[in-house]
């Protein structure tokens, strides 16, 4: 606002693989706009999707840190993962995701917060897989696709439909 002769357009949301295995999230090396590419796109933003899978990870251990916290992206999806794998933001690290989160069971989760933003709808499946705090807090509805293991849940603003899972 207030950009007198200004045009702004929002980027066009692109669909983001990580490739190369172990390395920091912030890293545009690890980015590609197709499964197992070259990297050198940009990182992440609020609008695009993520997507960890069989071409990401070449051996068990690798892991992904995010140094720049929070990390966002609208939506992430690991669950085409075939190695064990870790996404760690060291203290009190945090992503922001405008959209659903799908974990593999194979994934190791040391985020402290998984936070859910914005005013879309989303889901959120851990497929087992244990998550520190998980907050909500934006105008929209998230709902639990299963099961979910975690120390803290907290509402600040928007909808948390548990869909009678524990």
């Amino acid at each position: 606002g207030n950009n007198a002769g200004w045009t702004i357009n929002t980027a066009a949301p692109r669909t983001l693989y990580w490739v190369g295995g172990t390395g920091n999230w912030e890293d545009e090396a690890h980015w590609s706009t197709t499964s197992g590419g070259a990297g050198g796109n940009c990182i992440p933003s609020l609008a695009d999707d993520v997507i960890f899978d069989a071409n990401s990870f070449s051996q068990s251990g690798e892991v992904v840190t995010i140094n720049n916290s929070p990390a966002n992206c609208k939506s992430m999806d690991w669950t085409g993962v075939s190695f064990a794998t870790e996404i760690e933001a060291p203290g009190t690290g945090s992503i922001v995701l405008y959209g659903s989160i799908a974990l593999s069971p194979a994934v190791t989760w040391n985020v402290y917060t998984m936070q859910f933003s914005g005013g879309s709808t989303g889901t959120i499946l851990t497929n087992g897989v244990n998550v520190q705090s998980v907050v909500i807090n934006g105008s929209g509805s998230w709902s639990l696709a299963d099961e979910i293991f975690c120390l803290a849940i907290g509402v600040q603003e928007g909808t948390l439909n548990t869909n009678s899972h524990d």
